[in-house]
């Protein structure tokens, strides 16, 4: 009987033994993966912050290429108005001629409207 106890009492021991070695194998992947998940944050979150500063350069590109292209239409615009008004100056006698064939037909240009 003492013999059976003492290999009750082994075989007992030998469980805990095996218990405690699955314990701290459990703990010891655990600790791997909140390590490893650890690492994962970090990477994603250097990489978040590389999209971010890739981002704003894109924006700052884009506004650059934005304010270059008004710029140039306002030159455009200012060019062609000037051209307009010097053609319009340099022609004035005609603009005064067609102004002055308006004028003349006024009359008949209203009451055709108003007959429509």
């Amino acid at each position: 009987m003492l013999k059976e106890e003492a290999e009750n009492a082994r075989n007992e021991a030998a469980r805990a033994v095996l218990a405690a070695e699955a314990a701290v194998r459990r703990q010891e992947t655990e600790t791997l993966r909140q390590k490893n998940a650890e690492q994962l944050f970090q990477v994603a979150e250097q990489k978040l912050v590389e999209a971010q500063k890739e981002a704003r350069s894109v924006v700052a590109r884009m506004r650059t290429s934005r304010d270059r292209y008004k710029r140039g239409f306002v030159c455009v615009f200012i060019f062609a108005v000037v051209i307009a008004v010097s053609v319009a100056y340099f022609h004035r006698s005609v603009l005064a001629e067609c102004g002055q064939w308006f004028v003349d037909r006024w009359g008949n240009i209203f009451s055709e409207l108003l007959s429509l």
